[in-house]
């Protein structure tokens, strides 16, 4: 038995469920970790419900599409355009989520 908290962290989602999440396709991975927690018993339950909050986070810490994040930039920037924006996610200076698709 162990002492850290976090332990149920070290059980390993579904490959369906991983996919979903990496993917972005939270609606699909909630709905799958839903099904799974039916069954689920331990420490896999305690991951799962962890994924389900987690899922959850993200859509609150990330809440903007790409269009409402570029509206926001230009009330700092008022000559920034998409395209600029784009090159900076995709190089990584911008902080973001995909989330369903957007």
């Amino acid at each position: 038995m162990s002492d850290n908290v976090l332990d149920f962290m070290r059980v390993k989602l579904s490959p369906e469920v991983e996919e979903l999440v990496s993917r972005g396709l939270f609606r699909e991975a909630e709905g799958a970790i839903l099904e799974a927690l039916k069954r689920a018993e331990g420490d896999l339950r305690k991951r799962l419900e962890f994924e389900l909050g987690r899922i959850r986070r993200w859509r609150y810490e990330y809440p903007y599409t790409l269009m409402e994040a570029l509206e926001r930039l230009r009330r700092e920037v008022p000559d920034a355009r998409l395209e600029e924006l784009e090159e900076w996610v995709r190089r990584g200076c911008v902080d973001h989520r995909v989330i369903d698709g957007e």
